[in-house]
């Protein structure tokens, strides 16, 4: 709490960087996203969730299935990830508002059941569903069920594991839950403090060069509550991650070429490029068929697409 105090002068100071606007696509860029789009629908959902596939064909990497199944529902064209947005919805409600990763748990049974990246990666395809496609009415019942699920386990996001919401980013549950009208309008104090939080954690990442999964994991609060309404100050988070190269948050913060990594994109490098650290972290495709979200992501944020 005392690093977050600190940390609050600097936010309120720090000015959002400009970012360029978005370019209209030309022929080869929309071809690119429509193959990447059909490729991820056609090989890389298991029953709606999005997954990497070993050579053998068989899902791998499921434990990932939450953050990635929400990331993919934000940045395809609204209908698109239907298969997905109704399987979660049914997920939750089946769960009475607790979160699972990926079903069959398999051997994320018995105390991994979630993680807080999983409940972030679908706060941020409820949020593009919601504000830019107009779904509402679909999400306002799984919601509430989560709410007061979360409420009633003490922040918990499923009884039987040790994931829990951070307090600072509880503002986000509650603002999705403002949009639906199922509560009043969270305060502006607590996003200052959301920042805050996630400030610090990209400033101690790229201090001690660990795993840069949770700068990629702040980035994606920021960019939930900015399609929630919200003015976010996007300055010292940009400072601290400076650094991290991760290619959507280079782009967000002005710095960086995001089309010219689309361009050199390949498929099955990395199993989600934007929550490695490219100078201290290496590629983790490990043979493996990736599904190409970095890809679809990193197309919807450099270009009006």
């Amino acid at each position: 709490m005392k690093i977050l105090l600190f940390l609050l002068p600097i936010i309120l100071s720090c000015a959002s960087p400009k970012v360029a606007d978005k370019d209209s696509p030309d022929a080869i860029i929309r071809g690119k996203y429509i193959e990447a789009i059909t490729r991820l629908k056609l090989n890389h959902l298991e029953n709606g969730w999005v997954v990497s596939r070993k050579i053998t064909g068989e899902p791998e990497h499921m434990g990932e299935g939450l953050l990635w199944s929400g990331l993919w529902i934000a940045a395809a064209p609204c209908g698109e990830a239907s298969e997905t947005s109704i399987m979660l919805r049914d997920m939750v409600l089946r769960h009475k508002g607790g979160l699972v990763r990926y079903e069959p748990l398999g051997e994320y049974e018995g105390g991994r059941e979630i993680t807080l990246d999983g409940a972030i990666g679908l706060y941020r395809g409820i949020a593009e569903e919601v504000m830019r496609c107009g779904n509402k009415g679909d999400w306002y019942e799984p919601t509430l069920a989560h709410l007061n699920y979360v409420v009633q386990h003490s922040g918990k996001l499923n009884e039987k594991a040790k994931a829990e919401l951070i307090r600072e980013f509880t503002y986000v549950l509650d603002l999705i839950a403002y949009r639906l009208s199922i509560r009043g309008e969270p305060s502006t104090d607590r996003l200052r403090m959301l920042e805050a939080q996630i400030t610090s954690w990209a400033a101690g990442t790229v201090a001690s060069k660990s795993s840069a999964y949770r700068v990629h994991l702040g980035f994606v609060v920021l960019e939930t509550v900015e399609r929630l309404g919200k003015k976010v100050n996007w300055g010292p988070f940009c400072l601290a991650s400076n650094g991290v190269d991760i290619p959507l948050i280079d782009h967000k913060c002005g710095r960086g070429d995001l089309k010219g990594w689309i361009d050199a994109f390949k498929f099955n490098e990395w199993e989600y490029r934007h929550q490695r650290s490219g100078k201290w972290e290496h590629p983790d495709g490990d043979g493996d068929e990736t599904p190409g979200l970095d890809l679809i992501t990193a197309i919807e944020a450099a270009y009006d697409i």
